[in-house]
């Protein structure tokens, strides 16, 4: 046998080998694929090949495919079958015994296009993604900047269930809607459920005082004062963010542009504060030195006739209190509802009582074991479970960005190598579902980690009154990553379905350095599988925060253009974020087959 032809019986080999183990991958996950949808049965066998060719691709099989003068089959992950199919018949066209006839590229495309368009509408003209934004809190009340949103080219909005009440929701789909209406152009509801999060809880109350402090120079001195608003919260300006304390309006109508207001603050410092022009029922006040005030402090003024009028400070807002931890210092995690404390220290600086706060998510109890890595708020805290019990556990800080950080009130905790055990919908997922029926085209769900967390959605999703929303799929625990295979065909079971990639919680969990890897993969799988796929957090994020993007972000938006949507989080810059968003979209090709990342 010459040369040629034993390379030709060497790849024809290797293809039987491959459909051998496609054949096994299709048997392993029978009962998944029977409970695909039946228009999306042939993108799902398709999705088994590819991950078939993913474990058992070679460099000799994917030099014989360059050998043929053919393209390796995972380059373009939406026609695994029809690439292998492809190679086949070359192979029985240079042996004389060409049989079959190969399939044409382009349908599996098609059929991506129109699932796209089925769970998010129609792409804006030259858009080559969808853009999603998170509605800032003044939708609630502002309907021109929803307007200028889609102006920019916003075509799903997204509404988050953890925070704001249905009240707030209504008013934002109804100036969403409104506006669509106005522009002309169409604009999808997608309500995001909570899921089940794990959170620190509440923190005991502070004191009820105030740090009033000046800007500084370089040298330390009071380049400008501090400025609060003597007065009842209620006669503050709606744009002023001024520490507001609350005094008598009789003693406060008697201060005139000008007086002077002392006061020896909870330090037994002597301070001194100069009033302003009055209106609304209250006036500003000025000061140029640090001071804590606090509830029921004296206020010493002296009027024009130089009689003395006193007044004591009203009720103020509690201070958040927080928990400061370096390396080595040790956490108490708890079950029981009591709220958190800073460690209580003798005189010495020598800890009486470590620490200790609660978490939102019970189940977590029972699955943590020692050993297991904790992070809290998005991975600034680092720690590793050193004891354990069934009503709390120890974790003991082995990493902080910085010498210190502190942990505050409802901050993300991540376990990134303890399976929970949670149910994927809680009490509340479950009520923000019927709203969501009732009300948006779309419901995505937060942290799931199972395929059986996928269909308990849908299983939800099909029970409720009314029309049936599309689902979005959120992966951003590790577990889900480890769990991809079967979440990605138990969201086939539903055809109005897609995947999001949310990389907050997903860069703690699975690792920063290895999130634009997973980035690619995902993309390419859910192209394989013919599922719209979308990616979240931290798009354009300086842009949205300050006004002005980084170089890295424009380039991940770009990158990031390629999937079927891009999800823009709030900020005071949301608008020039998301025109931003729409030029890059205008330029960049976004066709996910030119990039690919295969390991």
């Amino acid at each position: 046998m010459t040369d040629p032809h034993r390379q030709l019986a060497v790849f024809h080999a290797m293809l039987n080998r491959l459909q051998v183990e496609i054949g096994k991958r299709e048997q392993a996950h029978r009962a998944s694929l029977e409970a695909v949808d039946p228009s999306l049965r042939g993108s799902a066998r398709n999705f088994l090949a590819f991950l078939a060719l993913r474990d058992n691709s070679t460099p000799a099989l994917r030099e014989s495919f360059e050998a043929l003068g053919m393209q390796f089959p995972a380059a373009q992950p939406a026609h695994i079958n029809t690439g292998m199919q492809r190679a086949r018949w070359l192979l029985e066209a240079y042996a004389g015994v060409a049989r079959t006839r190969p399939l044409l590229h382009g349908a599996q495309d098609l059929g991506l296009e129109r699932r796209s368009d089925d769970l998010l509408g129609r792409k804006r003209k030259g858009f080559s993604s969808h853009i999603l934004v998170t509605l800032p809190d003044s939708a609630v009340t502002d309907r021109k900047v929803v307007k200028d949103l889609i102006d920019a080219g916003m075509t799903v909005a997204r509404i988050n269930c953890a925070q704001k009440e249905r009240r707030q929701w209504k008013e934002m789909i109804r100036n969403v809607r409104h506006a669509s209406r106005e522009a002309g152009v169409p604009c999808r509801i997608l309500m995001d459920l909570s899921g089940p999060k794990l959170r620190t809880g509440q923190m005991v109350p502070g004191p009820r005082v105030a740090h009033l402090r000046p800007r500084r120079d370089l040298l330390g001195r009071s380049a400008a004062p501090a400025v609060v608003w003597l007065g009842p919260p209620s006669s503050c300006p709606q744009e002023s963010c001024r520490t507001i304390i609350p005094v008598p309006r009789r003693w406060l109508a008697g201060i005139r542009r000008g007086d002077r207001i002392a006061f020896v603050d909870a330090r037994g410092k002597k301070r001194t504060m100069i009033a302003g022009r009055g209106q609304s029922g209250g006036r500003p006040a000025e000061i140029h030195e640090t001071a804590y005030v606090q509830t029921g402090m004296r206020l010493d003024h002296v009027d024009r006739n130089g009689r003395h009028r006193f007044a004591r400070i009203g009720t103020l807002p509690r201070v958040e209190m927080k928990i400061t931890l370096r390396p080595g210092d040790i956490l108490v995690v708890h079950n029981a509802p009591r709220r958190g404390e800073p460690a209580r220290r003798s005189s010495s600086g020598k800890v009486l009582r470590p620490a200790h706060i609660s978490c939102t998510l019970p189940e977590v109890f029972g699955c943590v074991k020692s050993g297991d890595p904790v992070m809290f708020d998005n991975g600034i805290i680092q720690g590793v479970v050193r004891k354990k019990s069934t009503k709390e556990f120890q974790v003991r800080i082995v990493r902080t960005a910085g010498e210190e950080r502190t942990l505050r009130a409802d901050k993300g905790i991540n376990l990134p190598h303890t399976i929970v055990r949670a149910p994927a919908l809680t009490a509340k997922d479950r009520r923000d579902l019927g709203f969501a029926a009732a009300h948006a085209d779309l419901v995505s769900l937060s942290f799931v980690r199972t395929a059986r967390d996928v269909e308990e959605l849908q299983d939800s999703v099909e029970r409720v009154r009314g029309k049936k929303p599309g689902i979005v799929i959120k992966i951003e625990t590790s577990e889900a990553v480890r769990q991809l295979p079967a979440i990605v065909l138990a969201t086939m079971r539903q055809p109005r379905s897609g995947i999001m990639m949310a990389r907050g919680d997903l860069a703690v969990e699975y690792g920063w350095e290895r999130l634009a890897d997973l980035e690619a993969t995902l993309l390419a799988m859910c192209r394989a599988a013919q599922l719209p796929f979308f990616v979240a957090t931290e798009i354009l994020e300086t842009m949205t925060r300050r006004g002005v993007p980084s170089r890295a972000e424009i380039i991940d938006a770009a990158t990031a253009s390629r999937a079927q949507g891009v999800l823009l989080n709030k900020g005071p810059h949301l608008v020039a974020a998301t025109r931003m968003l729409g030029r890059i979209l205008r330029t960049t090709p976004g066709h996910p087959r030119d990039y690919f990342f295969f390991s």
